[in-house]
């Protein structure tokens, strides 16, 4: 009920017009005109603007609001003295739809007149439209010495930290003044060092024994007395303003630390600015000169509070994984501009690690900690492969495929820090099938980073392994469903297997093959279409299907990098790939884009190598007399590079030129005598095409030596008698096609062109090309049948 309710009401509003909204304008205009801080007239404008918000969210219709109409939520929103909550928050709410469509540009340099009580809903307007305009020295000064006065808000004060900290950071011209930079800088050192650390109870301005004291101090998360110093993981019944501030300016600190080296580049003010003073430190409290050192300390100082375990909560445990992250993020930055401070913070860093890698929940903690080991262990000889083989193989694989967040985080560091990943470790070596297999659980989510990352895992050791891996991607994904849910699945087939997998030693085997960590692992080669068969139930899941079409990209991308990687093998991978034609796992369509890649593939592996081309003519005309039109477009692929590249061979390769012209004339004949039938019922299933690649590159190739021009106009005139079999448009446009053919192999220039030698047909040859004629009487004859 409450769901059909809902929908009732989004599709209430959906369905509004433009008209319903200029009659809701109107009715909100003549009621903020004469507005007052009556009980029943707030309620009407509340209820308006409620309204008003409701449509322009839910509604499709387009938000053209005249700009006057937002001039007079704005004038209402700076002027009016007193405002309810509510009408305040909506009335923003409503501008920021408003102003972008509307035109209205807020003054960013009237700031210093806006009453402080509305400083953050103005600040937070100012945040939703692209700031071009310069900001003058006093507005700037006024927005940073807001930070530190007694008459701003909490609320006021937040919304200002954020807004200069996202604008210093930014760089925005005009924006960037240094005593202001400095100031802010101050602000947040001061808040992070000098925060108290008792609770915001009136009871505190009674201190007068130790029993109050520790009633009012605030707690470590297990509950014990705190240290002097409060942090964010200090936890309290009521935060007090500068403990807010704290926690506040914590969450900034990176983007602050960041903005650091632009201020070399910001304007120096004239005149007096805001800054008089140094940094103010209280005894006993930690002593820094400037931000960098404070929040190093601070950070350091989180580190050894997370020694203590939370207690009370699941969430406890959450929040110290969270400011444990972004500690981590701030001493690594830190120790990038200073690269002294890697000493010091190294050991407390290790110990955190020790303590993740035992508490599996620590997952984003640990990948924050590889990072940060990733660009600084090297200096402090720590090997990181303990690491890596935690992470991709016991972390990885149980909670990190059910955990997106950290799975897409994972792969996005190792995509950042590819070189690094790739010269200190061995995940893209060896635990590349864990890797993959985050892309086979979830093919939607990280395609992109893949795409990067492929260059990266094609090494002369892993090629062959990898290329099995991807084109098997589909098949790991549909057992990755069977593994995971087993017979909690709704489909019975696989909830079959499942129990299948616990009895069969077989297929428990296959299972593991397919779902391993690690490379190195041979001998399944053979079972592979086993396996296949066994998953066929599986073969329309839904993640199966995505997983498939994603695999043609990254394969492209795969024989992209293997063509220019040195000391690789190139002809084992073109001999992998015609021994997997026959194992695909997949649909139809899936298996048809997988074709037509790998037919690319083997393209340009053996065009940019004309040795192996050469080489392999034996493996190559065996490969394509065996399998006739099983693979119809990896065969059309594999035919055109044929007739692409033979003409480079001419006399010196003629073994293998009559080799490659046995094997598309072969095929030429089976499929005029044995698919005749498809040409014509089927031209999806990409005969045709194949047919038609036959024809052009058996005429390349008779070009090429006397002896196969003789063979080539005997097989194209037998070709010619097959059409009166088909329908006539099709036969017209064969005949047409062919007669094309046999007029370039009886031009002498073009033989001459293409062996560069003196022509002297022998008698066949001229005997043959007397026979034409009557290919050119058939085509007369069509046409005249067609005309009349």
């Amino acid at each position: 009920m409450a769901l059909s309710g809902l929908h009732q009401f989004v599709v209430k509003y959906r369905n509004r017009t433009g008209d319903d909204l200029n009659h809701c304008l109107i009715n909100l205009c003549r009621l903020l005109s004469s507005f007052s801080t009556i009980d029943k007239q707030t309620e009407q404008v509340v209820v308006a603007l409620r309204e008003l918000y409701l449509i322009l969210q839910l509604s499709r219709t387009e938000r053209r609001v005249p700009e006057n109409v937002a001039s007079l939520f704005l004038t209402a929103l700076r002027d009016l003295k007193a405002i309810h909550p509510q009408v305040l928050t909506l009335a923003v709410a409503c501008l920021a739809e408003i102003c972008p469509t509307a035109a209205l540009k807020i003054d960013v340099n009237g700031l210093d007149v806006v009453d402080v009580n509305r400083l953050a809903e103005f600040l937070h307007l100012l945040r939703q439209q692209n700031l071009s305009e310069e900001f003058d020295h006093d507005v700037c000064v006024f927005l940073v010495k807001c930070l530190n006065d007694a008459v701003t808000t909490v609320a006021g004060k937040k919304a200002v930290l954020v807004f200069l900290a996202r604008q210093f950071r930014a760089g925005s011209d005009g924006v960037l003044f240094q005593d202001c930079f400095d100031m802010l800088c101050w602000s947040v050192s001061n808040w992070l060092v000098n925060a108290s650390v008792f609770d915001d109870f009136q009871q505190e301005k009674n201190k007068r024994s130790t029993k109050t004291l520790a009633l009012l101090s605030v707690t470590e998360l297990d509950g014990s007395t705190p240290s002097e110093l409060f942090t964010v993981l200090s936890l309290a019944k009521s935060y007090a303003e500068d403990q807010q501030m704290n926690i506040l300016s914590f969450a900034l600190l990176y983007e602050i630390l960041e903005a650091l080296p632009l201020r070399e580049a910001m304007e120096e003010a004239e005149g007096d600015g805001p800054l008089g003073m140094a940094l103010a430190t209280v005894q006993g409290r930690v002593r820094a000169e400037s931000i960098e050192d404070v929040a190093f300390e601070y950070c350091l100082h989180v580190l050894k509070q997370s020694e203590i375990r939370p207690l009370k909560s699941s969430y406890d445990c959450e929040l110290q994984d969270a400011v444990l992250s972004e500690s981590i993020r701030i001493l690594d930055l830190l120790c990038l501009r200073n690269p002294k401070l890697v000493r010091k913070a190294f050991r407390a860093v290790a110990d955190l690690n020790d303590r993740t890698m035992r508490r599996i929940h620590n997952s984003m903690v640990l990948l924050h900690v590889f990072q940060f080991m990733l660009n600084h262990g090297e200096s402090a000889s720590f090997e990181v492969d303990n690491m890596s083989h935690f992470l991709c193989c016991d972390l990885l694989p149980n909670a990190g495929l059910l955990d997106n967040i950290f799975a897409s985080e994972f792969i996005a560091l190792l995509r950042q820090n590819k070189v690094n990943v790739q010269s200190r470790t061995k995940i893209f070596q060896r635990y590349f099938p864990a890797v993959l297999k985050v892309l086979a659980w979830n093919p939607r989510a990280n395609m992109h980073l893949y795409m990067e990352l492929m260059s990266a895992m094609v090494t002369p050791a892993t090629c062959l392994e990898l290329l099995h891996s991807l084109i098997d991607l589909p098949c790991v994904s549909a057992a990755l469903e069977v593994a995971i849910f087993g017979e909690k699945s709704f489909l019975i087939a696989i909830r079959q297997l499942a129990a299948e997998r616990v009895s069969d030693p077989r297929l428990r085997y296959s299972f593991d093959f397919f779902l391993r960590n690690e490379s190195g692992r041979g001998g399944m080669m053979e079972n592979i279409p086993d396996f296949h068969r066994s998953l066929s139930e599986v073969v329309s899941h839904p993640r199966v299907i995505f997983c498939s079409q994603a695999v043609p990209a990254l394969l492209s991308i795969f024989f992209s990098v293997a063509v220019s990687t040195k000391q690789l093998d190139k002809k084992s991978v073109v001999l992998a790939v015609l021994g997997r034609m026959h194992s695909l796992y997949g649909s139809f369509a899936e298996n048809v884009q997988m074709q037509q890649v790998m037919g690319d593939g083997v393209c340009l592996l053996l065009s940019k190598s004309k040795a192996i081309f050469v080489e392999m003519h034996n493996e190559i005309s065996d490969y394509i007399v065996a399998n006739h039109f099983m693979y119809p477009v990896f065969l059309t692929s594999l035919i055109w590079c044929i007739g692409e590249e033979s003409p480079a061979l001419a006399e010196k390769q003629a073994k293998a030129l009559g080799k490659f012209y046995d094997a598309v004339e072969s095929l030429t004949y089976d499929i005029i005598k044995t698919k005749s039938s498809n040409l014509v019922h089927n031209p999806q299933d990409g005969i045709m095409e194949l047919f038609q690649a036959c024809l052009r590159t058996m005429t390349k190739l008779g070009s090429l030596s006397y002896d196969l021009t003789r063979r080539a106009v005997i097989c194209l005139n037998n070709v010619v008698k097959k059409t009166r079999e088909h329908p006539e448009q099709q036969r017209f446009d064969i005949v047409d096609q062919i007669n094309s053919l046999i007029k370039m192999l009886a031009l002498p220039s073009v033989t001459e062109i293409v062996m560069n030698l003196s022509i002297s047909p022998e008698p066949e040859v001229l005997e043959a090309i007397k026979n034409l004629k009557s290919v050119e009487e058939e085509r007369e004859e069509l046409i005249l049948g067609q005309s009349l």
